[in-house]
């Protein structure tokens, strides 16, 4: 079944499209990050596949941290090396993969490319933010509803950033 056009061939722009949709960028290796990247490439490798078994082969996502291990706090080696091994773990042939990028801070975020320092970068539809409990210096560029002191985003009840329809 074909998605976009009704046509049962995937053209190369539908399939760059389908990835692009797929694509999913969560910053930060601490528990949180951890556990949302576990979750969701665990419900992309099983309750997706099953349902839509036809776009297994199209979603990414990759965890991106400044530091060079996972989960950090716990600084525990074999819980580190143990979350590595669960999120890069190979699915089906055919199916997405989770990539982790380790030691590899975040340099710019625009619409839908997210670039690491080291040059490489990334589209996505999707970004989840869960690095650091101290904002990051390229906050101070984002134009958006922030504190007094210029170092939150301010959200609304719904986690909307005020003054914003898309961001939450």
């Amino acid at each position: 079944m074909h998605l976009l056009d009704g046509d049962e061939e995937l053209s190369p722009e539908e399939e760059m499209q389908i990835r692009k949709i797929l694509s999913f960028c969560v910053v930060g290796g601490g528990p949180t990050g951890v556990e949302f990247t576990g979750e969701l490439s665990d419900f992309l490798r099983g309750d997706m596949a099953r349902m839509y078994p036809h776009l297994s082969a199209f979603w990414t996502v990759h965890l991106i941290d400044a530091v060079d291990k996972l989960l950090g706090p716990f600084q525990d080696p074999h819980i580190s090396q143990y979350a590595l091994e669960h999120l890069t773990r190979e699915g089906k042939p055919g199916t997405g993969k989770c990539m982790v990028h380790l030691g590899q801070g975040v340099d710019k975020i625009e619409d839908g490319l997210i670039s690491l320092k080291d040059g490489k970068a990334f589209d996505f539809s999707t970004l989840v933010w869960c690095a650091g409990i101290k904002p990051l210096p390229f906050v101070d560029t984002i134009s958006l509803t922030k504190d007094a002191k210029n170092r939150q985003l301010l959200t609304t009840r719904q986690l909307q950033v005020k003054g914003e329809q898309d961001i939450f």
